[in-house]
Parts: C-alpha cells; structure tokens; sequence
C-alpha cells in the first residue's frame, strides 16, 4: 500500500521556527518545544516581520522539512 504523509512545512529564520499554515495566519512561529506562540512576544514580532519581507527564493533557502511526503 502507498499514499501521502502530510505536515506543515517548516523553516527556521534566525533561531524561530515558523510553520507555514493552510489556514488562518499563513506563517506562524513555533517555541522550541513545538508549541505556537498564543501571544506574540516582541522579539518575535520582529523576526516574523523580517521573515515576511524575505523574497520567495531566500525563504525557501530557510526550509527544514515538512511538507507531504509519498510512503
């Protein structure tokens, strides 16, 4: 039997880690623990803001994983 493993695709961008979600907000950043943040501190209100503001090209150069994956 094959199929598809899908997760949300992760990057890490100056230490954050950020999933790009389907719903909702389209980029949210993680704790170390692999929790969301509920509230956002201001330190990574700036990373995220920087993150936004990268091109397609340097995003994708701060992908980690995820994604859907054939098994």
């Amino acid at each position: 039997m094959s199929g598809w493993l899908c997760s949300y695709r992760e990057y890490e961008y100056k230490g954050l880690c950020i999933e790009k979600c389907p719903t909702g907000p389209p980029w949210w950043p993680m704790k170390k623990d692999g929790e969301p943040y509920k509230i956002l501190p201001g330190k990574v209100k700036v990373i995220l803001e920087e993150f936004y503001a990268l091109t397609d090209k340097k995003r994708e150069a701060c992908y980690v994983g995820g994604g859907c994956e054939r098994i």
